[in-house]
Order: structure tokens, then C-alpha cells, then sequence
């Protein structure tokens, strides 16, 4: 395509997917003020994710808030391609939804605070800059793809030009007088040794067996077969760590698994020597607020960077607030996106929050009931009003 061509065939070129790595960032937009009409909330989140497809397959579509009184919802939208997301981003693809006054518009969502950290490192925040940096990745990929037709052809034409050039010799096939046996070898089978790696799973509810727990995990991480593990305990100084230990072959780096649908927290040891509390502390997040917040709202500010397992308010002597509290992610990578120690300003609640991860570690890592689980609350939360105690779970600092 020549570069003379209309706005508009440019916009068909960028829809056709040349991607292969997904996105790292979980929520890449929020759209507010969405009208539900008569629907249910799960007919309406079916209706929402139509339309979201046709801008580009999505991952997630989550509410975070809702008024029921005038049948809107505010949702979150996180896309599985970045590109996709960047497209939205420079207006060259659209939601279309429903707006609270009944409206049909092509939406604009607003940008999250780690898909614009994402751009900001990138230097990819100016819309014109970044319409014409994915233009010439497209026809980038367009100019290799005509360079490897054109080698193949002349590589064809090469060998097919040999061939004519070649020389026919008539050479005289003489019997061989005297058949001469090969040695016999003994030869021992020898049994290959593949070393494997030691996986540790926390998070999984008390309710989940072991062996649907490594079926799970064999069907999501495509294993070519079942994987070996043992659920096991120990204490170290004054908490518990319950989780599962997987024997595998391979593992891809940074992989995020879930067992059920329930987000688990992966880990590895460099050493084995090493302990789960300095090992888990970097998957926490300590959050100091100005004054008592709602942890709703803290929760959907910080799962926005990824998916959470726990969210703990910490007391003084089992009873006075400190205003402050402890984020458990199951990955590491989300804390190195928020480069802490930082703040995030919470307009709603007239509040900034200080984050840093902590110097110790400060929760206990035990498996439990299924409806206790973070994802379980967050999962009823979304169907029916929550306070702000009902996706917290509280623990105490002596």
C-alpha cells in the first residue's frame, strides 16, 4: 500500500492483527456511565464485551462501580494485545456503547494510570507520533514478509537452473562380489535425565483437591502431561505458609496461572535455602492513606495493575486503625510496574496513598474456604453493594 492512500484504508491495514505477545497490563481503560435499560448485569456485560471485540479481543471487562437507581455502571476494560489498545487510544478504533442519556456514540474510555505509565516509558503518548510509529510497523512487517516471497522465489529459480545445468554421467553400476557384514554393536538403553524446576502456589482455596489442582494446571500451562505436586505447610518466625509444590519441566517466564479461575501467586526459589517470608515480601505492597479509606476504592486503584490475592488492613493491638494496609499480588511484576516506593492521589476519597514494599513480610499464607477468598468477595461484590469491610481481610501488628 502507498503511503497516498486515504485515512481511511490506513485504519484497514492497522485492523488486520500481526501481533503474537499478549499485553502485560491487565485494565487498559475505564468507561463510566454505561445504561443497563432492563438488562441484567450479566446481559449487559455479554452486550458490552460484543462490542469491545470489534475494536480487538479483550481479557477482561469488570464493574467497579454502579448506580442502581439510574441503571448505569462504571466498567473496566483491559484488551489482550496492546496495539489494539493504542488504536482505541489514537481514536482509530471504537467502542461503541450506550451512553446514560440512551444515546448511540462512539466512546473514547479513559486511559488507565498503568496503561499511561506504559506510553509515557515508551514515549508513545503523543497520538500523531504514535498513529505514524504503528503505520510503519505495519509496513515493516509488510516490507519483510515481501523480502522472504522474493528469496524463496530466487532460491527456487537457483536450484530449478542448477538443474538444467547439470552434467548426466552414464556411469557402469559394478555388482559387488562379496557381501561384507556391518559389526555388531550392543548398544544399552540410556536413560536422559531432564532436570526440573520447583514451582511454589499459594492462594488456592482449602476446598480444591490435588488432583484437579494439577489437571488445571497441566490444561492452562499446556503440559505434555500431569505434572507432579504436594500440598505442604511449614511456619517460619510467626506466620504460615500452606501451598502447593510443582515439579515441572519448563516454565515460561513471568507466567500467571489460575487454578479454577481463582488468580494464584507463583514463586520460585533461587536457593533452596531461601525463605518464603524475604521471597513473598516482594509481592506485597504496603499502603499508608491519610485517613480511613473505603477499601473498594483502594482495591479497584490498585487492580488495575493486576490481579490481587489479598488485601489486608493493618490494626494496632487487634483494635485501633492505622490507616494503614497491605496489597499481596500474585505477581512481582505489577510491583516493579508501580516502581515504589511512589503515591497515588484517590480524588474520591480525598486521600493519597503512599505505597513501598514493606520491610518484612507481614501476612500468613494459609489456604482458605473458597467463599473467604479475595476473588469469591470480589465475585459477590459485583452482583450486589459491598461495604467497605466485605473485601478486606484484616489482620493485627503487634
Amino acid at each position: 500500500m502507498s503511503r497516498n492512500q486515504s485515512p481511511r484504508r490506513f485504519q484497514n491495514v492497522l485492523d488486520k492483527r500481526h501481533y503474537s505477545k499478549c499485553s502485560e497490563i491487565k485494565i487498559h481503560f475505564f468507561v463510566k456511565n454505561l445504561y443497563m435499560g432492563n438488562q441484567t448485569e450479566d446481559q449487559f456485560l455479554n452486550f458490552v464485551k460484543d462490542r469491545v471485540q470489534k475494536a480487538g479481543p479483550c481479557e477482561v471487562i469488570q464493574i467497579t462501580d454502579k448506580n442502581q437507581n439510574e441503571r448505569t455502571i462504571d466498567i473496566a476494560i483491559g484488551m489482550r494485545y496492546d496495539n489494539d489498545a493504542k488504536l482505541i487510544y489514537i481514536g482509530k478504533k471504537h467502542i461503541n456503547l450506550v451512553s446514560k442519556h440512551q444515546s448511540e456514540k462512539k466512546i473514547i474510555p479513559q486511559i488507565s494510570d498503568i496503561f499511561l505509565m506504559m506510553l509515557r516509558e515508551k514515549g508513545e503518548v503523543d497520538k500523531s507520533a504514535l498513529e505514524e510509529k504503528l503505520r510503519q510497523q505495519r509496513f515493516g512487517d509488510k516490507k519483510r514478509d515481501r523480502s522472504s516471497s522474493q528469496e524463496s522465489s530466487k532460491s527456487e529459480k537457483s536450484e530449478k537452473k542448477k538443474k538444467e545445468n547439470a552434467i548426466v554421467l552414464n556411469l557402469q553400476v559394478i555388482p559387488q562380489q562379496k557381501q561384507i557384514a556391518p559389526p555388531i554393536v550392543d548398544l544399552q538403553p540410556v536413560q536422559i535425565s531432564i532436570p526440573k524446576e520447583t514451582i511454589y502456589i499459594f492462594g488456592i482455596p482449602l476446598e480444591f483437591n490435588l488432583q484437579e489442582c494439577l489437571m488445571d494446571i497441566k490444561n492452562r500451562l499446556k503440559l505434555q502431561q500431569l505434572p507432579e505436586g504436594t500440598f505442604k505447610s511449614e511456619k517460619q518466625q510467626d506466620h504460615i505458609f500452606e501451598y502447593l509444590e510443582v515439579q515441572l519441566e519448563m516454565l515460561q517466564k513471568n507466567v500467571q496461572l489460575k487454578i479454577k479461575n481463582v488468580p494464584c501467586l507463583i514463586c520460585q526459589k533461587k536457593k533452596k535455602t531461601d525463605s518464603f517470608s524475604d521471597i513473598l515480601k516482594q509481592y506485597q505492597l504496603f499502603i499508608k492513606t491519610q485517613h480511613p479509606i473505603n477499601t473498594n476504592k483502594l482495591l479497584n486503584v490498585f487492580q488495575q495493575y493486576g490481579d490481587i490475592i489479598g488485601l489486608y488492613e493493618l490494626l494496632v493491638n487487634q483494635e485501633e486503625s492505622s490507616n494503614s494496609y497491605c496489597i499481596v499480588y500474585t505477581s512481582d511484576q505489577f510491583i516493579k510496574h508501580l516502581k515504589p516506593p511512589g503515591q497515588i492521589e484517590i480524588p474520591e476519597e480525598k486521600t493519597i496513598c503512599e505505597y513501598r514494599i514493606p520491610d518484612q513480610n507481614v501476612v500468613s499464607f494459609q489456604r482458605i474456604p473458597y467463599k473467604s477468598t479475595l476473588y469469591a468477595q470480589i465475585t459477590r461484590d459485583s452482583s450486589s453493594s459491598s461495604s467497605s469491610s466485605s473485601s478486606s481481610s484484616v489482620i493485627s501488628l503487634l
